[in-house]
Parts: C-alpha cells; structure tokens; sequence
C-alpha cells in the first residue's frame, strides 16, 4: 500500500497580484492567522503583501484528494465558543455551508476498556460526577471522589498553575488520568500536569469562585451535547475557509506570495516612505525586498524567533546578557485513510476515539471516523466506503531521515500499514490492504506549541519585546492558542492594532492606497 505525502508544501501555486515596491504593510505567513489579518488590511484599503513559504495558503487548513474525495489533512473543525469563526465563514459567504457534526459522540480507549467520553464536560472535567457514563469511565470510587468537589471550600485548588493540578486536587486523581488527560493529549499534545488553566479554559478559574465548585465551572460552559458536539465544521471541508480568505484578498488588491521565504527583517534606515525592509527569496529563488510601513508576523514559534531576534532587544527589565528563549514545539503526523468496509457503517466509535496513554497495542494518539462525524462526508463518500483520519505524536522519521526522499516514501508506507492495524484495533473492525483505497501522510512541523505556564511566561516576554518595536504585530497559535476559535480573534485584533499605529503615523497623510479606516471596508 503506497502512501501519498505532504511535508512543507503542496499543490502548485496559482497566479497572484504583482507585488508593490513600498506597500503599506507586509504580512509574513499564510496560515489562516496571516490571512485573516492580510484581509483586514486589504479590505482596510491598505495595500498589503502576504508572503508565504509554502506552495499554498492556509497552513494547518489543507487539504488533499484521496480516492477522489477532496479531505481536510489539517484542521477539520473549530470550538464554537465566542463565535468568532462562525461570523467569519458568514462574513466570506459560507453560511450555508455551516455544519455540526453528528451527535453520536466519541470515545475513549483505555488499557483495559472502551468508554464514551462523558455527555457533559470540559477537556474531560466532568459536570456531573455520578453520571452513568463517568462512573463506567472512572467507576464508582473515582466518581464519588470527583463529586467531593461540591463540598469543598472553593479557595481549594484555586491558585493552581496547570489544569492537572487543579482538577486532580478538586476531583482526585482518576478523573485527571483517565478523562482529562488523554483528551488533552488528543487535542494539545500535552498533559494537563503541564497545561496552563488560563491558557486552555481561561473562565474555569473565574468559575469557580462565582460557581463555589469545578462542577458548577464546567455547567456554566459546557453544552449536554455529546464530546465533540460544541464544534462546527463546513460542508465540503474547513478547507473552504481559506479558499474564501485567499479569493477575497486577491480581489480587494491584496498581493499573495507563495514559495516564498523571508530571510530578513531589518529597519529601512531613513526612507520616509518606509519603516521595514523584508528580505526574501521568491519561487525562483531570486533574493527579492519589499519595503513597508508596517509588518504583521504570522509564522510558527521558531522562525518567528529567529526572525525577530534580528530587531528585537531584551527588555529593561531582564538581567544582562539574558537572551529571550525559544518555545517548545511538537511535530504532528496525520494519516488520513479512505477505505472500503461495510462494517464501518454501523459507526462502532461515533465520531472518533482519543487513545489514553500506556494503551498497549495502538501508537495512534487519536482517531476520527470522518464519515461518521460528518453527515455530508458520508453523503459524498457513499455506502461502505469511509474516511478515517488518525494522528501521531512527532514526524515518525528517525532524525537521520529528515531530507532523504526515498527513506521518507518507505517510512509513508510502514506508517500506513500502522495505520490500518491501530484503526482496526480503535475500531474493533478488521481492515486489509486490500480495504484501503487511498492514504495520504502530512507531518506538520512545529504544529503544536504545548500552552505550559512556561510558555505563556515566554510568549508575555517576546509580546514585551516586540512592543518596543513600532508597527511590528505578532500572532499566530503559539501567541493566541491553539484552534481557530483563538487564532482568528487574535488575528483580528493583531492587525487593527497595527493600523492604528500607522493611522496615528500617517497623522492624515494619504498612504499607498485609501485612507486607513475599517469603517470603509470592502466586501
């Protein structure tokens, strides 16, 4: 069984807009963070310039043709809290193609037992200890030990760091080892012992203190739809968003740059038409330059770094010679398999499965049955054949493979044989070779940047850092968290936060283009 893969880049770039040689702002980075900002400022009237290194937009946002299904390989959801994607994805047309997945639910395997993940919860915190469906997950004793937390006085546990600690102390251990933290891993590639409380459910701690308990935090927030219900999804796949993102750039005069690397970021010295030289190396690799008022750096936590420690200087207040440190990121590997079973029909996991850590027999950290989550999925792929999806910890390569092509294709197909026999165990249906249809392996690098407090410590010092510096914006997951439900606002914010530093620089000069107002924004 040959594998499909995808590491850095994909399909072959299309035709952009001829870039500017000063332009009001340039935003390096065409995730959905870099697009969502770079179509702010175009439909600001602000001339703008993405620049990406990939051969498409849209970062963990993708997708791939599999047995002649176009399938999401990245992201194929978003929390539906504040409802800042919904708006967005109505905002650019897509709100007809809204979706919620199918209520059936998902589960959770465990060294000795399959469970449903209970009906009502938060990352695994249940909001109804003594439910049937908790108890059968932690038993009697781990359940009446979770319900103590009604009881307890509320200053308990209220000033815990991380999300393990806090819940271990309110509702014991078993609830933390075997609800929270294989949810957790599944969703941050982290354990909750090293999770931020304000970082990944920043109104649990406020919660607590109105609620007097973790249970009435979790009943404030958490819906009675089955695990995976307070999620949306779009018909034909969330690749769709940044298709909508892209087209709408364009057509507002944005310029988009693809296989494109930026290799610097220096001051452009005295010019008055310009605050930034960005240098880069385009799809040919000529060096190129652009020159701008303003710069929006939208790229994963390691090249960000890099970039900015060209510009940036320590503040005031650290000790000398003290360097700012770089985040700890995780490589994600998904595996996404289109096979032909009738057995699948009957849905035996729901929506998916997240695998709790020691499982024997399975490497999977968690699989979605996509056909079973997604009613128009199961629509277009018909009866028998079924999209399944499951995704590892790290690149799967031994270090030494990194650049080898050849090793890297034989690694794709160990990994998809893996693949099938974790998906027959997760699922509890035999599936062959000669089942499969179709797989594809992406290895996201730097997918994932574990929100520690270390890390929140980290991004509040480069956040400092790159303050002091004028009309430079930050963003992306590794500052706003992960999802798109924290990345898009963020985006957002990041890029009106920039044009008031130019409005106030302009001091109402015309720029490059319009005047600088959202209030004329353009559709």
């Amino acid at each position: 069984m040959a594998a499909a893969h995808k590491n850095a880049s994909a399909e072959k770039p299309a035709a952009r807009n001829l870039p500017n040689p000063v332009v009001d702002v340039v935003v390096i980075g065409g995730g959905i963070a870099g697009l969502v900002a770079a179509d702010v400022f175009a439909r600001a009237g602000l001339s703008v310039t993405l620049i990406e290194e990939r051969a498409t937009v849209g970062g963990l946002v993708a997708s791939a043709m599999i047995d002649d299904l176009r399938l999401d390989i990245g992201a194929e959801a978003f929390a539906t809290r504040e409802g800042s994607v919904s708006e967005l994805a109505i905002d650019l047309g897509l709100a007809d193609d809204l979706v919620t997945p199918d209520p059936a639910g998902a589960w959770i395997r465990m060294p000795t037992k399959t469970v449903r993940i209970p009906r009502l919860g938060i990352l695994g915190i249940p909001g109804k200890p003594l439910a049937r469906d908790v108890v059968a997950a932690i038993g009697v004793g781990g359940a009446l030990r979770a319900s103590l937390d009604r009881v307890l006085p509320k200053s308990v546990g209220a000033q815990s760091a991380t999300l393990g600690e806090l819940v271990r102390t309110r509702m014991g251990a078993k609830v933390v080892d075997r609800l929270v933290a294989p949810i957790c891993l599944g969703i941050h590639s982290t354990h909750p012992d090293e999770l931020d409380v304000d970082a990944v459910a920043p109104s649990l701690r406020d919660g607590l203190r109105r609620t007097k308990s973790l249970v009435g935090a979790v009943r404030e927030r958490a819906t009675t739809q089955r695990a995976g219900g307070a999620v949306m999804g779009i018909n034909g796949g969330l690749w769709k968003l940044a298709v909508a993102l892209e087209a709408r750039i364009i057509r507002n005069k944005g310029t988009i740059l693809t296989s494109s690397r930026v290799t610097s970021l220096a001051p452009a010295g005295r010019a008055r038409d310009a605050a930034w030289q960005v240098g880069y190396r385009d799809a040919d690799g000529a060096s190129q330059t652009v020159k701008a008022l303003g710069v929006l750096i939208a790229i994963p936590a390691l090249p960000a770094q890099t970039l900015l420690r060209e510009v940036v200087t320590e503040p005031a207040s650290t000790s000398a010679g003290r360097t700012l440190g770089d985040a700890k990121t995780e490589d994600v590997t998904v595996v996404s398999l289109v096979v032909m079973s009738p057995a699948l029909d009957a849905h035996p996991r729901g929506s998916g499965i997240i695998v709790a850590p020691g499982t024997p027999g399975v490497r999977a950290k968690a699989l979605t049955h996509s056909s079973s989550k997604w009613p128009w999925l199961a629509t277009l792929a018909g009866e028998g054949r079924h999209a399944i999806r499951l995704s590892y910890a790290g690149s799967q390569l031994p270090s030494d493979m990194a650049n080898n092509a050849v090793a890297i294709a034989a690694a794709d197909t160990e990994l998809a044989e893996r693949a099938l026999a974790d998906a027959s165990v997760l699922l509890g249906v035999p599936l062959t070779k000669a089942e499969a249809r179709g797989v594809f392996v992406t290895r996201w690098t730097d997918a994932v940047t574990p929100p520690s407090p270390a890390h929140r410590h980290l991004v509040g010092r480069w956040t400092k850092a790159v303050a002091r510096l004028e009309r430079i914006g930050l963003t992306g997951s590794w500052i706003a968290g992960t999802g798109l439900a924290s990345v898009i606002p963020h985006a957002q914010a990041a890029a009106d936060q920039l044009i008031a530093g130019l409005e106030q620089r302009a001091s109402g000069e015309e720029l490059n283009r319009k005047p600088l107002s959202r209030r004329k924004m353009t559709s």
